[in-house]
């Protein structure tokens, strides 16, 4: 959907893949990741309202970034098939990131994860920091944050995220730039064990680069997103 910042009225719609998810811009190219069952990326070119669709070699795309020197990164969720009934799982991939030039067709590396990717709630799972060579992912189900550099396409750090007041999962995740300061959403754990409480009140949790716990603070039911402002 295209919508018009002034008037807030829609100017246009265009269809892309089954369950868009993540979108960034390069110029008048839009990029939306699918993360339906075709794994495909849409292109959107703004000029001409025309979309086009590339598919990808990873299952789930999810999120997608684009940093300053206009490069690509592709973060995909990784897939679990599972039988009719629920009651067994008969094929799971894991996360990989995928590494791109200024478009789908300059493919440039790739990573490939030991866990899946993703936050606890769904929703985005990644933040790219203010230099665009940055990028954190989030595994809620390990409660797992990587550091990749988008730069050299390399895997920097996989933190295990621990806490000693029972929190669990991770929806949410922004970077201070300036003050080098990682913000990671967290739930309590519900009565049933190892699960998050989706109904409880979530925690914010503030790291420095060192992914040495400073401090958290209590925040809202079920963490979905984490915006910083000036």
């Amino acid at each position: 959907v295209e919508v018009s910042l002034k008037t807030g009225s829609v100017l246009n719609t265009l269809e892309v893949g089954t369950n868009p998810e993540g979108i960034t811009g390069i110029g008048n190219l839009v990029y939306v990741a699918n993360s339906g069952p075709e794994n495909t990326v849409s292109i959107i070119n703004a000029s001409t309202s025309t979309v086009t669709h590339k598919q990808v070699p990873c299952d789930v795309p999810h999120d997608i970034f684009s940093g300053n020197d206009a490069h690509i990164t592709l973060a995909c969720r990784g897939k679990t098939v599972y039988s009719a009934d629920y009651s067994e799982i008969l094929e799971q991939t894991n996360g990989s990131i995928l590494f791109y030039g200024s478009s789908l067709d300059d493919y440039k590396g790739r990573i490939d994860l030991e866990v899946q990717l993703g936050s606890t709630n769904g929703t985005r799972m990644g933040t790219l920091d203010a230099s665009g060579k940055v990028l954190f992912l989030t595994s809620g189900s390990s409660n797992s944050v990587f550091k990749i550099d988008t730069e050299s396409r390399a895997l920097v750090r996989h933190v295990l995220l621990v806490s000693d007041q029972g929190l669990i999962g991770i929806s949410g995740i922004a970077y201070d730039s300036g003050d080098k300061r990682l913000y990671v959403g967290r739930f309590p754990k519900g009565n049933a064990g190892e699960f998050p409480d989706f109904t409880g009140s979530g925690t914010v949790e503030i790291y420095n680069d060192a992914f040495q716990l400073l401090g958290d603070f209590p925040a809202g039911i079920s963490i979905s997103e984490i915006i910083l402002r000036d």
